[in-house]
């Protein structure tokens, strides 16, 4: 019976290890999705802030990925989907209450060429 419990218990080790590589992936995958649809959506011009801080999370998920602290890379791309979902609902509310087309509030006007 010792046999078969040192196996399970190296089986459950194994599969237990994995689980932070593949978890991560995973959500850093989400991530890079959620900062896609914000891009899309001009998040860039009606919510700078959060877009990106949304960019520099991803960024730094991964590199923690690369580094194999994979819990921290999940933390941290869950925050990069947060923030970059927040900027696509900050765009979308800036853009109904603007109408599309209409430049953010501080943006520098055009100069037509002469």
């Amino acid at each position: 019976m010792r046999p078969f419990a040192a196996l399970l218990l190296l089986s459950l080790s194994l599969v237990a290890s994995a689980c932070g590589p593949v978890q991560s992936s995973a959500v850093i995958s989400d991530a890079e999705a959620a900062v896609e649809k914000a891009r899309t959506a001009e998040a860039p011009k009606y919510a700078l802030y959060n877009f990106t801080l949304a960019e520099l999370l991803l960024h730094k998920a991964r590199e923690e990925a690369g580094y194999a602290d994979f819990e921290t890379a999940v933390k941290l791309a869950e925050k990069a989907i947060e923030n970059a979902e927040l900027a696509s609902q900050k765009t979308a509310r800036a853009i109904h209450e603007r109408g599309p087309g209409t430049p953010p509030a501080g943006s520098p006007t055009p100069v037509e060429p002469q």
